[in-house]
């Protein structure tokens, strides 16, 4: 019959092998995720302003409002209702970047 001792320092060593590979699988997804980031940090595209005061963009189905963008130079003020813009949309959509209208 094993020592109660030896069983426990087993266990003990089998536990830590788990928790150590959960960590590895933790630190895998992590660098996954940011090489995934790092090889698009930011898409850029052509939105349509849907109105003016206060601003909001439509970016495909969704609808960027006025706190979400930064709009470069003056462009603000030129902007109408039905424009085309550049944008340059920050990865995680958290920030918009109005370059200016573009095609008239």
């Amino acid at each position: 019959m094993p020592n109660p001792i030896t069983l426990w320092i087993c266990n003990y060593s089998e536990v830590h092998t788990v928790l150590d590979m959960k960590t590895f699988i933790q630190q895998v997804k992590r660098a996954a995720i940011d090489a995934w980031i790092a090889q698009k940090p930011c898409d850029i595209t052509v939105c349509r302003v849907t109105q003016i005061s206060p601003v909001v963009i439509a970016y495909g189905q969704l609808l960027i409002p006025e706190a979400l963008t930064v709009f470069v130079g003056d462009c603000k003020q030129s902007l109408r209702s039905g424009d085309s813009v550049a944008v340059i949309r920050k990865t995680g959509g958290q920030q918009y970047f109005v370059l200016g209208v573009v095609g008239q």
